[in-house]
């Protein structure tokens, strides 16, 4: 019992880490940025995704959004617009946003830390990927509502 309750204590002082998820849905000239996953990644290996991930503590979603481009791509993306948020596979809430402003190049040594590749693609294009969930709603709803593109 005493144990227990030092696994819980221990639990209770560690500052929460990844209370939701955050993406950002990058846009050059009508193209959608993609990184693909990695074979082993905890969530949807393999598949193609915006580059996003989990928050730190005290972390704001736009934030995270910011930071987690940065450090999957090492674009830095300004005047992020809200897209929807969704309850991802976890039961955490994942927010995605878009911007067509940024600064730099993706960079493919940042981009193989976490993924395997990436890809700029058109609409058009995304029933040649196989993609995260929520992807192709998100850039429907981009498109319907005209943001950045």
């Amino acid at each position: 019992m005493e144990e227990l309750l030092e696994i819980m204590k221990k639990d209770a002082e560690e500052p929460k880490r990844r209370e939701f998820g955050a993406c950002v849905a990058v846009i050059n000239k009508n193209k959608f940025l993609l990184l693909k996953r990695s074979k082993t990644a905890g969530f949807a290996p393999d598949t193609w995704g915006f580059p996003g991930g989990g928050s730190e503590p005290g972390e704001e979603p736009e934030a995270c959004a910011i930071r987690e481009t940065y450090e999957e791509t090492g674009l830095k993306v300004r005047n992020l617009k809200f897209v929807k948020m969704i309850t991802g596979s976890k039961g955490k809430f994942v927010y995605f946003f878009v911007s067509s402003d940024y600064e730099g190049e993706v960079d493919m040594e940042k981009v193989k830390d976490e993924h395997q590749d990436f890809v700029w693609i058109t609409p058009k294009q995304m029933g040649d990927y196989t993609l995260t969930d929520a992807i192709e709603g998100v850039i429907g709803k981009i498109i319907k509502r005209g943001l950045a593109l």
